[in-house]
């Protein structure tokens, strides 16, 4: 999957994840990719806010490989 970074023109982090892994292992794998911790990651896919304490798996979001999700970054101090 891609996830676009909202906060930077242009900046895509290519992602693969089981559809069976849970939001905080797709957050981990970004924050690999982006050093953006997933405390930060403000994720979105389809107006639905993926959030890290969710045990949700991504394949309940409908979330596929090919699929695109929105990352904003929080200013957490």
């Amino acid at each position: 999957m891609l996830v676009q970074d909202l906060t930077k023109e242009d900046k895509y982090y290519h992602i693969e994840i089981d559809a069976d892994a849970t939001v905080e292992e797709l957050k981990c794998l970004i924050a690999i990719e982006s050093t953006i911790d997933p405390e930060r990651q403000i994720l979105t896919y389809r107006q639905a806010i993926l959030k890290l304490d969710n045990k949700k798996l991504t394949e309940q979001y409908g979330i596929q490989n090919n699929d695109m999700i929105n990352m904003n970054i929080s200013n957490l101090n």
